[in-house]
């Protein structure tokens, strides 16, 4: 067999390519190891393209592209199967991501049929921004595995979110593996041709460089700056989750210990800290009145004001029943006794075991359901809080835990004015796995988005802060322990904080443009399978029959 001759083995035109694709592309997201593997991201949709392309029939077609987000998926969140508790919940959830990734594929499938596979493939990242677009709207999303959240190890590579958000990411990573696949198609899928060679090294030079100029341009612009910072003292534990009452009280002396010893050695070396942060739920039961008022001893004798996780229930009407609330509670070091303390509870809960979803809309159906009350009540507006700092007061927003995943409301604290973050979680319950960084680098792509610096304190997770590049810093160690640095402060509002939807909008009108000429003004004729692909091309990269594969000779 001569080279540049198209292999045609029984054994190639049947091997699922989509598989190969989808471990590839299960890998690339953040792992325990320190090795950035991001990058096969970059093409892993090629081969999933390969075969969605010689695949005719809805459910066929479709099955294959959720065949596809499963298995990567499973490699990529098999965390949950290492949760002791809600393993069945947390199940469904992940269940549920998995219909996110195919979704574009529904409409591409009716696009692809009139126009042909090959042609209509450009239209692919633009339905991909659509679909997480539409996903992230949805009151039981998770938005953990969206395509950009892939590439969040990719300091250099997602620095223009600052422009149009994380949908933008997933334009990039989407659009890169649709150019490789254009340039195996133009090829005859000969990958040692050199046609295929100048097209792909075409493309990620481009694809690569355009990215890389911009986070100069950016590095050097933040680098020039010399904002107001806040030092933040926060402190990392690693408790079990989900502690019986006793515990939890044990747990927050041990907090209250490692917050004074760290508040004897910064009076002893003259270290100035402006605020302590506490994790998620970190003071249990706050209604009772002996909890609060020994947290505001301590914060008195510290003088310097603590911000915190705490659990706190509110009464359902005239009904004896009690609901809990998410919130998150600022003592300040002279309380004012005739006004409540300044708090925040959680808007944007997470589905299944915070919230049951579409809950609302089943109270407009007269449906209610006998334990809701058991569900956390969601928050009813968005509040930031006045830290004082020498001779003015910081405006800081505290997004608490799955809050990292919705960037909208990271950017209404910006514009109502927040100079930085402080995000609050409890992260013990997926217990002690790799999915911590997964989680955890969601955060710095927020902090980009934004241009805020963002400190992030977690129990079970981890805690670092992160600066306005997204560079993490200070991160604690994997125990008990506290970390402590400056947090800078920013008044700036980026274009995707002003215009967040706007990048969404403009593939919708794309898309839906070439969705009614394809398919309503009949500007392009139905397009046998193939014909699309080399036309024209010395050696067909089709075989003998519907089920053959091109494959690329070695």
């Amino acid at each position: 067999m001569q080279e540049g001759e198209i292999l045609k083995s029984d054994f190639l035109k049947k091997f699922p390519f989509w598989l190969v694709g989808a471990v590839l592309y299960g890998i690339s997201w953040p792992m325990p190891w320190n090795v950035n593997l991001s990058f096969l991201a970059w093409f892993a949709l090629v081969f999933l393209f390969i075969s969605l392309e010689k695949t005719n029939g809805f459910w066929r077609f479709f099955g294959i592209a959720w065949g596809f987000t499963f298995i990567s998926y499973t490699i990529c969140s098999g965390w949950f199967l290492q949760i002791p508790t809600n393993k069945f919940l947390i199940a469904i959830g992940a269940l549920s991501e998995s219909f996110s990734f195919p979704l574009p594929f529904i409409p591409y499938y009716f696009i692809k049929k009139r126009a042909g596979f090959n042609k209509s493939i450009f239209i692919l990242p633009f339905l991909f921004v659509i679909g997480e677009w539409v996903y992230c709207s949805l009151e039981h999303n998770l938005s953990f595995l969206l395509v950009a959240h892939s590439q969040t190890a990719n300091l250099w590579l997602i620095q223009y979110a600052d422009v149009f958000g994380y949908l933008s990411v997933t334009f990039w990573v989407v659009l890169f593996n649709v150019l490789l696949y254009s340039a195996l198609v133009q090829s005859g899928y000969r990958l040692f041709s050199f046609t295929f060679l100048k097209r792909s090294l075409l493309s990620a030079l481009v694809m690569i460089a355009l990215p890389l100029v911009y986070a100069g341009i950016r590095n050097h612009q933040i680098k020039r700056e010399k904002p107001d910072s806040l030092s933040i003292a926060m402190i990392h534990t690693m408790f079990a989750p989900n502690p019986k009452s006793d515990q939890a009280v044990r747990n927050l002396d041990r907090i209250v210990e490692l917050t004074d010893s760290v508040d004897y050695y910064s009076k002893k070396n003259k270290v100035r800290q402006d605020l302590y942060v506490w994790h998620e739920g970190a003071i249990p039961t706050g209604n009772k009145m002996y909890i609060r008022s020994f947290v505001q001893n301590a914060v008195h004798d510290w003088q310097v004001p603590l911000l915190s996780g705490m659990e706190y229930y509110l009464r359902m009407g005239e009904t004896n029943a009690w609901q809990p609330v998410n919130r998150v509670v600022l003592f300040p070091v002279h309380p004012d006794t005739t006004d409540p303390l300044p708090f925040y509870d959680k808007i944007h809960l997470a589905p299944g075991w915070e919230s049951i979803p579409y809950l609302s809309f089943f109270h407009k159906l007269g449906i209610r359901f006998a334990k809701e009350f058991k569900y956390h009540k969601k928050g009813d507006r968005l509040r930031l809080f006045e830290v004082p700092v020498r001779d003015r007061k910081v405006l800081i927003g505290t997004p608490i835990c799955f809050e990292q995943n919705d960037p909208l409301l990271w950017n209404r604290m910006a514009r109502l004015g927040a100079e930085g973050y402080i995000q609050v979680s409890f992260e013990s319950w997926f217990g002690k796995t790799y999915f911590q960084k997964q989680v955890a680098y969601i955060t710095r792509l927020r902090a980009i988005e934004t241009r805020h610096g963002v400190a992030r304190c977690s129990n079970g997770g981890l805690t670092f802060f992160v600066d306005s590049f997204g560079r993490i810093y200070s991160r604690a160690p994997d125990s008990e322990s506290v970390t402590s640095d400056f947090l800078a402060l920013s008044q700036k509002v980026t274009f995707f904080t002003r215009h967040q939807n706007l990048f969404p909008l403009m593939c919708l009108v794309v898309s839906a443009g070439y969705f009614v000429s394809v398919l309503c003004l009949g500007r392009f004729k139905p397009g046998r399978r193939g014909m699309d692909c080399a036309a024209g091309s010395e050696h067909s990269h089709r075989g003998d029959g519907p089920s053959s594969l091109p494959v690329a000779v070695l």
